[in-house]
């Protein structure tokens, strides 16, 4: 039986043995230096110039001094001053002090221990999953923090140019369904898919000009479609008015907004003699009432520049436009059709005849100073016609204060005769004035 132990080579006491505790003391020494083994230095050569009881030390090729000849073996430093030397065995391990790695001896050196962990250069990464060649890095979990580290915190996704990709995939069952990102170019979108195949770019911001586009976005100015961004200019809303076309056609055939109105670009369904104007168009409901207002920037009698008309839609029918009156249009040539007034509130104008002003309810009132003769009557011819067939009522009021009487003779829609007589019947010369109340129309 050996007298040192297979695997640590502690001497072992022998029986009757003089002086046993020098054996075991000897014992207890290498137990100290190998258990829990730790290396002030792999590979060293050269002894310390001031070795400290206990350390250990891995001896390297070529070594010099006390360590001469002992190359590969291990250099310990007992209590009593001496170097002990113990050979390693392949297996054994060692922490090194000096690089602060985890060592294995292979039979031959000290390698760090193989396996030993390491986060730089990884092939690969699961948590609670397995990862793969192109999912290098995989997380299976209910959630995934990343957080500040004393402040601010970015998450960076890179890619190799403009060409390529650099997003963030939300998938159903790992079948995508929204992207958002680089998606092949620098412009950043939002892109939505049904099913995983076909795709649909809902918004794109532009990388030169950071403006938005899109499925989300409107098309054009009058894109009514239910869900879309409104753009600037939409319906006349921020800029130039889009062109209305025929404004009289049906129900839902024009979006609610504003517009301009220009005969000469295919416009129709206002006035004739609206050439060009700013149009209002506004709806109750889906197939309910809608409304227009409309104001003249060109147009010919009555319809000159600031005048505004309106009209509604009920049933699927259109009112006749109604001109809205204001301090410029209520005094000015009348009109009408049908009864209702297409000029002017109020005319009046004055004639070498008289004066003459009309109403737009068709009420007309002409007035005249005149100075009859003493030998004959006084034909006055209205300075504007009565209505055809229509007589006026007349008044002649003489100015003078004696006792004079004016006299109507006969009256007509275009003219009237008149004459100044005394108590006595006489025929008198007098100065009178003259008043025609009748209508226009």
């Amino acid at each position: 039986m050996s007298d040192l132990s297979p695997r640590l080579a502690l001497p072992l006491l022998a029986p009757a043995q003089a002086q046993k505790h020098v054996t075991h003391n000897e014992a207890l020494q290498r137990l100290d230096a190998l258990v829990q083994l730790t290396l002030e230095a792999v590979g060293a050569t050269t002894p310390p110039p001031a070795p400290v009881d206990g350390t250990l030390y891995a001896i390297g090729t070529g070594a010099t001094g006390d360590w001469a000849g002992q190359d590969g073996q291990l250099a310990y430093r007992s209590p009593e001053g001496v170097w002990i030397f113990l050979p390693p065995q392949a297996g054994w391990r060692a922490w090194d002090l000096d690089t602060g790695q985890l060592r294995v001896f292979d039979g031959s050196g000290w390698p760090a221990a193989a396996g030993a962990p390491t986060t730089q250069n990884l092939d690969g990464l699961g948590v609670n999953t397995t990862s793969d060649p192109l999912n290098r890095l995989s997380v299976a979990a209910a959630g995934t923090l990343f957080s500040h580290d004393g402040s601010d915190h970015r998450t960076a996704i890179n890619k190799a140019a403009a060409a390529d990709t650099g997003t963030v995939l939300f998938q159903t069952g790992f079948s995508g369904r929204a992207e958002m990102g680089l998606a092949g170019s620098d412009d950043w979108s939002i892109k939505v898919s049904p099913d995983g195949s076909s795709w649909t770019e809902a918004l794109r911001f532009a990388a030169t000009t950071g403006l938005a586009g899109g499925a989300a976005v409107q098309s054009g100015q009058t894109d009514a479609a239910a869900g879309r961004l409104m753009t600037t200019g939409a319906f006349g809303l921020g800029g130039l008015l889009p062109l209305a076309g025929n404004i009289s056609v049906t129900d839902n055939s024009i979006s609610t907004g504003f517009y301009r109105y220009q005969t000469a670009s295919g416009s129709s369904g206002a006035p004739a003699a609206i050439i060009n104007a700013h149009l209002l168009h506004t709806r109750r409901s889906t197939g309910g009432g809608e409304t227009q207002i409309i104001v003249v920037e060109t147009g010919n009698q009555p319809f000159t520049s600031g005048t505004l008309m309106a009209r509604v839609r009920i049933a699927g029918a259109w009112s006749d436009w109604r001109r809205m009156f204001d301090n410029t249009s209520a005094v000015g040539p009348v009109s009408q059709s049908a009864g209702l007034p297409t000029g002017g509130l109020m005319e009046r104008g004055t004639t070498a005849s008289g004066t003459f002003r009309r109403l737009a309810d068709g009420t007309q009132v002409c007035s005249h100073a005149v100075t009859t003769s003493g030998t004959a009557d006084l034909t006055w011819n209205y300075p504007a016609t009565f209505a055809s067939g229509s007589t006026p009522v007349l008044s002649v009021q003489p100015v003078s204060a004696d006792a004079r009487i004016g006299v109507l003779v006969s009256a007509s829609a275009t003219q009237a005769v008149v004459a100044v007589r005394d108590l006595a019947n006489a025929r008198q010369a007098a100065s009178c004035h003259l008043t025609a109340v009748g209508r226009w129309f």
